[in-house]
């Protein structure tokens, strides 16, 4: 049975929230989230303004929310560009029982403005034989303005470091290939070690054991995308960096790839380590 090793504050999973709230005083406004950068092997970025679960009544999670930044005004375009980003959460909101993915496209975004981070044109993605599928849309939508693009491109000072992703893909792949060889020690070695971390060697072997022993051997195992996010991890400190790495594997004798996500940390020395991974239950 395949799960997510559980580690700091859960970056092994994509979701922004866990699905709890924290009650905050009247008249004060929660800060705008960093943002993301979505990329792909076909060389295609994407601004990502939020990422998380739409929650009802009692914490129950409806839909899996994602923001991103209208690549066109051709509405067709934009449409093809809602279906790609599906991609990066789908295994998630199966896995979670969610009943949707919702993906809001915006043409003005400013991050300090509730106005604009609230006003979207929105995709709904529900779920048929198998296949998340949302209608079809106008023909045209509102031109992206040349103030968000320059906004959004160093927005609080945070921007896609393109050098980065191969060097995490190959650290991401070079440690899957230390815990596929049951080389657990080795693998702990190149984990992030900051005060917030949520394992130690014992806890990896435990999952090491439970996932990757059982499985046959790996027959393919190729990268999807990049998602590059900065999350706050100590109250009035900046956020801190992180690059997440996605798979698609195939092993043993299954016929379906999953995939597979390392999540890695930028250390304070600046290396980039691992500081989770996720696969989906079968």
């Amino acid at each position: 049975m395949r799960r997510a090793l559980p580690v700091v504050l859960s970056l092994a999973c994509l979701a922004a929230t866990d699905g709890k709230t924290d009650e905050k005083p009247t008249g004060v406004s929660a800060p705008p989230p960093a943002p993301m950068f979505a990329v792909l092997p076909s060389g295609k970025v994407y601004t990502l303004t939020l990422m998380g679960p739409v929650l009802g009544s009692e914490g129950k999670r409806l839909a899996f929310a994602i923001g991103f930044t209208a690549p066109s005004s051709d509405g067709a375009k934009v449409r093809a560009a809602a279906v790609e980003l599906v991609n990066l959460v789908d295994a998630e909101a199966v896995e979670n029982g969610e009943e949707a993915i919702l993906l809001a496209a915006y043409s003005a975004y400013d991050p300090a403005s509730l106005v604009t981070r609230n006003t979207a044109y929105n995709f709904v993605f529900t779920r048929k034989s198998g296949k998340w599928e949302t209608e079809q849309h106008p023909a045209s939508l509102p031109s992206v303005t040349k103030g968000t693009r320059e906004l959004l491109e160093g927005w609080g000072g945070f921007r896609r470091d393109a050098a980065a992703e191969p060097i995490a893909a190959q650290s991401a792949l070079g440690w899957l290939q230390l815990m596929d060889g049951g080389r657990v020690t080795e693998a702990f070695s190149e984990t992030t070690r900051y005060p917030g971390a949520a394992w130690d060697e014992s806890r990896l072997k435990a999952y090491w054991d439970h996932e990757f022993r059982p499985r046959g051997p790996v027959r393919a195992r190729t990268l999807v995308w990049w998602l590059h996010r900065w999350i706050p991890e100590e109250k009035d400190q900046p956020p801190h960096e992180y690059l997440v790495v996605s798979f698609m594997t195939r092993v043993g004798e299954e016929q379906e790839p999953f995939p597979e996500r390392v999540t890695l940390r930028r250390d304070d020395d600046g290396k980039l380590r691992v500081a989770g991974v996720w696969t989906p239950r079968p």
